[in-house]
């Protein structure tokens, strides 16, 4: 069965199953924000200092003809963050935030599941804040889904963190967790 790897950034676990996935003839599709190949114009750009960002979001040639870029929310996220324009990227009301941002990738994604389907794919492949319409998609479809949680659960990591800010309080604004709103809690339960 081949999959539709989904990620907004393809972090390094994420560029590992895509890999892994594309060596073993699994992959029907990789979804990423941006992605940046050896020899392109983006890549020659990431030496300069003002594009360096655009390195992380290197992958292998190996993957390439597999990858659909949506990228311009996260251009906007990065733009927004490096200009100081808070308002853009702030907690639940900026166009920006990186919440919307992965609301808009998962969409994006989910809309495209059909023409991976009729392309092959018999499932997708997603992570955490980015799986919710790509599976309610997938399901419609009849594809499998596949969810890799690479964290801890939600609610331990929160009690664990709890105690710890009773111990240490100055450290509190450092954990971003509990700034999360209530819904996108939710949705990590279902």
């Amino acid at each position: 069965m081949k999959l539709v790897l989904s990620h907004i950034t393809g972090n390094a676990n994420v560029r590992g199953v895509a890999m892994g996935l594309a060596k073993a003839n699994l992959l029907a599709e990789f979804d990423v924000s941006m992605s940046v190949f050896p020899g392109s114009l983006p890549d020659r750009m990431a030496s300069l200092p003002a594009f360096a960002e655009l390195r992380r979001r290197s992958f292998d040639p190996l993957i390439k003809p597999y990858v659909k870029n949506w990228p311009w929310m996260e251009i906007g996220r990065l733009v927004s963050t490096k200009a100081g324009l808070d308002s853009l990227v702030s907690s639940q009301t900026g166009v920006f935030y990186i919440d919307n941002v992965c609301k808009n990738f998962d969409k994006r994604v989910a809309a495209n599941l059909q023409s991976a389907k009729k392309n092959g794919a018999g499932g997708v492949y997603c992570y955490e804040d980015i799986a919710e319409y790509s599976f309610i998609a997938a399901k419609e479809l009849g594809l499998k889904c596949i969810y890799d949680l690479p964290i801890g659960y939600w609610r331990s990591a929160r009690k664990f963190l709890e105690a710890e800010l009773e111990r240490w309080p100055e450290w509190a604004e450092t954990i971003t967790s509990f700034m999360d709103a209530e819904a996108k809690l939710l949705r990590k339960e279902n």
